[in-house]
């Protein structure tokens, strides 16, 4: 568990929006896209102000802002905060608070539209401001995830106890690898270990380490991260890999509820008052006339469904940091996601095509970056529509390549299973019309009934309502055609550390009528997504301490993408 040391919880109008949650000692606030908390208001600065933590109390610095600082209403050049203290930097208003982490998963009772009203307004997306700019591995072994900093000259890895990092597996020797810092760069030694070690899928005697390389040994992997300043996103230039005159062309593919719905004027979602009055006008297929314009560019939080940070912020820090333009050589692609994926996939295509008809700037291979659902889209597209011809390497984020367990409990209909009310069940009506819904159920064994019997929330019908039944079965179609890996290389960046729900335990009756549920919660994913289903066979990893709705605003993630886009060369993939 990472240090934590307060929170900040931005709002404005009496509605809280993002949860700030400072596990680092030193904190940038501004407008700038690589800032630790990134505030989008033209009367914020770029570099409006840092937070530094001084013997165990946070100490506000203005760093000469335009419009200052203010704590409690008095403008401050530098002043310790205590518990309940309100910051005013610019038109944004920050609540500076200690206490428990965010919980991610607990279900909100909506039995009004008061209480969905209320909750819209209560709850916050939770944002992990984590302390990259010390070297670290992260280690995956024996069904857990954790982060080891590398502040010792040298570390051992290992089976034996006396290791600074144990595994736990017999395929690792007793004292199997060592790590040491040779000035200002870390080499991995060998230690005459009897089943090897390996970098990237090569076995390895000592290797100099790179940044977002993983080391495996035995089962377990060991993801080297060498640490960065957000200084070093714009310390030099990046608007083009090596070799190269031009940045390769991406496309941002984001996940459900990721994108604008507008009927004639009216923007129908992200709104709260539509959620409020008439969330039946977001039923599939609904009104013809619904069109889809832009990725949103707000944060989104329906409750019990999910959180989103804005889409656009993605964008914003291609365009700031790495010299994209929109439509030159990025193209941000806003989808129905309530649709089929399948569909959504051929969309993707005549978009891609038609961008690149467009602009000479798109016509080499393109790099995608897909959030959750997203993530299915760009695979169908590349697996079964012939995107591997154009598209070079996917990003995933926070994919549910095998599904979410969550979905279950998004779906599940009936005060006999989930009691949340009136306006919890209208919400859930809808999202049970959306094929999409379907195809983001788990393809896994991850729930069993009473006796231990598995069941698979694919194939057993008795669970969803027999006019969506046809849904469940194209979902079971669309797994099938999509398979389990990816043909062209790839990255599956995922969060680790949350309370996930990753099994489900039900009571059947004696007709197989589901009439009981509950989730078992483990702190193995993102809050949505399992570890172990967002992880693609054949990729890359790259793991976030970071919530599903936040990890593409991460600046550990930005970094990754830096390096995905300004590489020389692929990795190898195991």
């Amino acid at each position: 568990m990472a240090d934590f040391y307060g929170k900040l919880i931005l709002s404005s109008k009496d509605e809280r929006h993002q949860e700030f949650v400072l596990s680092k000692g030193n904190v940038t606030l501004g407008r700038s896209t690589v800032s630790d908390i990134v505030l989008d208001d033209d009367s914020v600065s770029r570099n409006h102000a840092r937070l530094d933590l001084e013997k165990s109390v946070f100490v506000l610095h203005d760093l000469g802002s335009a419009n200052g600082s203010f704590v409690n209403g008095v403008k401050v050049k530098n002043r310790a905060l205590s518990r309940g203290d309100v910051i005013q930097l610019g038109k944004v208003t920050l609540l500076f608070e200690t206490g428990a982490l965010p919980v991610e998963t607990d279900v909100t009772s909506l039995a009004s539209a008061d209480a969905l009203e209320t909750a819209i307004k209560l709850e916050t997306l939770p944002v992990m401001v984590g302390d990259h700019g010390v070297p670290s591995l992260v280690v995956i072994a024996s069904g857990k995830t954790w982060q080891v900093p590398l502040t010792k000259e040298a570390i051992t890895v290992g089976r034996h106890p006396e290791n600074d990092i144990v595994l736990n597996t017999p395929l690792a020797s007793r004292t199997h690898a060592r790590i040491e810092r040779r000035g200002d760069h870390f080499v991995l030694r060998d230690l005459n270990s009897r089943n090897g070690t390996w970098v990237n899928g090569a076995k390895t005697a000592e290797q100099r380490l790179q940044g977002g390389e993983t080391i495996r040994i035995g089962t377990a992997r060991l993801i080297f991260k060498p640490g960065f300043t957000s200084e070093e996103f714009t310390a030099i230039d990046l608007t083009s890999p090596p070799g190269t005159t031009e940045p390769r062309p991406v496309v941002i593919v984001p996940g459900l509820l990721g994108s604008e719905f507008w009927l004639d004027n009216e923007r129908i979602f992200p709104n709260v008052k539509v959620l409020l009055s008439r969330p039946e006008i977001l039923s599939f297929p609904g009104n013809p006339a619904i069109e889809v314009r832009d990725m949103v560019s707000e944060v989104v939080i329906v409750p019990n469904v999910i959180k989103l940070d804005q889409y656009n912020r993605l964008g914003n820090f291609l365009v700031e940091c790495l010299g994209y333009e929109r439509g030159k050589n990025l193209l941000e692609f806003g989808y129905d996601w309530r649709q089929d994926n399948r569909i959504s996939a051929q969309r993707l295509a005549e978009a891609i095509e038609g961008w690149q008809a467009k602009s000479s700037h798109a016509r080499k291979p393109i790099t995608i970056i897909a959030h959750s659902n997203g993530s299915l889209v760009s695979r169908y597209y590349v697996e079964c529509l012939g995107g591997d011809k154009t598209v070079e390497r996917i990003a995933f984020m926070g994919a549910p390549h095998y599904g979410s367990p969550k979905m279950i409990e998004s779906l599940l209909i009936g005060p006999d299973v989930l009691p949340f009310g009136m306006m919890g069940e209208r919400l859930r009506r809808v999202l049970a019309t959306c094929p999409s819904a379907y195809q983001v159920l788990p393809a896994y064994n991850c729930v069993a009934d009473q006796t231990g019997e598995n069941i698979n929330i694919l194939l057993d019908e008795n669970w969803v309502a027999e006019e969506h039944r046809a849904l469940l079965r194209d979902a079971r179609r669309f797994r099938k055609e999509l398979g389990a890996r990816c043909r062209i290389p790839s990255i599956s960046i995922f969060g680790y550390g949350f309370d996930t729900i990753t099994s489900v335990s039900v009571q059947r009756d004696s007709q197989k009528k589901w009439v009981k549920v509950d989730y078992e919660e483990v702190p193995g994913g993102d809050a949505s997504v399992p570890e172990t289903s967002a992880i693609l066979k054949g990729s890359e990893i790259h793991p976030v301490r970071q919530y599903h709705g936040s990890l593409y605003t991460d600046n550990d993630v930005k970094m990754r993408l830096r390096l995905e886009l300004t590489r020389e060369a692929k990795f190898r993939q195991e």
